[in-house]
């Protein structure tokens, strides 16, 4: 392993085990959606309307959802008992190239990739993206670590190969599908380290 590129820090695992409790969680989460769209009661044929929105939003998102193939990450780093973990068989050793990159996504107007440059904020790198969204939640960011490591909150120090995700707000006026789909795409985004996408 070559330390001038190789990010040692971020060593990882990939794990079958833990994609598939990962995908068995996903699932459970989704079939209870699913379930409470299709339970929800209406006493009105306003309420009839609304309900058929919300049915066709989440079955959009569910068919969306249901495609999400978690990768088993297993976070090692800050561990120290790291080099002592017991491998399984089809383990993944991963140890991933140094990156300089930074990958915003979620409530941006403009989701892409920049550099890396230290001492900005999460605020300056979402206007290097278009700006927040009108429904980004911007007192509670989501940060992935190259590790896989999660960081939640107001202030996070950005360092070298992050994946920072805006959520979108769910506040006390939010209603509960919202709420359950907005908690849904903070699990996929753990289980996957994969960018999300501004619309739900």
């Amino acid at each position: 392993v070559d330390p001038q590129t190789a990010d040692v820090e971020s060593i990882y695992l990939r794990r079958r085990s833990v994609a598939q409790q990962q995908a068995q969680a996903l699932q459970a989460s989704l079939n209870e959606l699913q379930r409470t769209v299709l339970t929800g009661p209406a006493t009105s044929e306003g309420d009839i309307q609304v309900r058929v929105q919300e049915a066709n939003m989440v079955q959009q998102f569910l068919q969306e959802a249901r495609n999400v193939r978690p990768e088993g990450r297993v976070v090692l780093a800050g561990n120290a008992g790291r080099l002592s973990t017991m491998l399984e068989p089809g383990d993944e050793i991963v140890i991933p190239p140094k990156n300089s990159l930074i990958l915003i996504s979620g409530e941006v107007r403009l989701p892409q990739t920049v550099l890396y440059e230290p001492g900005k904020r999460i605020s300056d790198y979402a206007k290097a993206a278009g700006g927040f969204t009108g429904r980004a939640d911007t007192s509670n960011f989501v940060v992935i670590r190259r590790s896989g490591a999660v960081e939640t909150g107001g202030r996070i120090e950005v360092k070298p190969g992050d994946n920072i995700m805006i959520m979108p707000e769910a506040d006390t006026h939010s209603g509960v599908l919202f709420k359950e789909i907005v908690g849904i795409l903070y699990a996929i985004a753990i289980a996957t380290a994969a960018p999300l996408r501004e619309g739900y």
